[in-house]
């Protein structure tokens, strides 16, 4: 997952639990430690990912 997380850095890709990248474009909400996309999919937040999660989340929407 390492390899796959570096190759799609700066590719709109965020990873939030050690089993998870998600693509940033299907983010729809950020409830406390989850996820949610816009198929309604609930994903969690690893707390190891959770500050660089939410820092990259709010600089995406600043860019938007």
């Amino acid at each position: 997952m390492g390899n796959i997380d570096a190759d799609l850095k700066g590719k709109g890709f965020i990873r939030c639990h050690k089993g998870y990248l998600v693509n940033s474009r299907y983010i729809e909400k950020v409830h406390g430690n989850e996820l949610e996309l816009s198929g309604g999919e609930v994903i969690p937040i690893g707390r190891s990912y959770d500050k660089d999660v939410k820092r990259m989340i709010l600089e995406l929407m600043r860019n938007r």
